[in-house]
């Protein structure tokens, strides 16, 4: 099945209380689904590239898990990850190619792996998103809770074989070598 087969199931499958989710979702969904139909008009101009969707989710793929019972296990990206991504990464403008989205919002519980997310994020902006001298910042309310997601990236990448080389990790900053993109924690 497609990445799009699968994101239109998951819609469905969210919109008819199939898999219980709440109103926010359902409209997400609702928009996807009403997007889908619209793409590419003159009053939408916006496609939707299954091929940048599963380009982000490989990216997700190359990392292992670092902590948990999924400890050195590859990602594998959930489905509600595929829709997130996808819809992030996924939707273009037909004629730029920018990202539609340039902002999002996430909010689950603890342990649900937030910080992961947003490791794995960071790192596509640095190494995979094709912008030269990109800067990520790791920043939160306390510097202690920026670190979490910085020491994350960190981690994965120590575990992550392709990228060996790639990258340097010295005064807080890692540094991707081909680009000159950065990611550190923010002051």
């Amino acid at each position: 099945m497609s990445l799009l087969d699968e994101l239109i199931q998951y819609s469905n499958d969210i919109i008819s209380d199939k898999i219980i989710a709440c109103q926010k979702n359902k409209w997400a969904c609702m928009r996807f689904l009403n997007d889908l139909k619209r793409q590419g008009t003159k009053d939408f101009p916006y496609v939707f590239n299954e091929d940048k969707a599963n380009r982000f989710l490989d990216w997700m793929r190359l990392f292992k898990h670092t902590k948990g019972v999924l400890q050195g296990q590859h990602i594998e990206p959930q489905i509600n990850q595929k829709f997130d991504y996808g819809n992030i990464f996924g939707w273009i403008h037909k004629d730029t190619g920018y990202r539609r989205f340039k902002r999002s919002y996430k909010q689950v519980g603890r342990k649900n792996g937030k910080s992961q997310e947003e490791a794995i994020v960071g790192l596509y902006e640095i190494f995979a998103d094709g912008e030269n001298a990109s800067e990520v910042y790791c920043a939160a309310t306390k510097t202690k809770q920026a670190k979490v997601v910085w020491n994350e990236a960190k981690l994965m990448l120590k575990g992550c074989e392709e990228l060996k080389r790639k990258y340097k990790i010295a005064y807080g900053q890692i540094v991707h070598l081909k680009s000159d993109s950065f990611m550190e924690i923010g002051r």
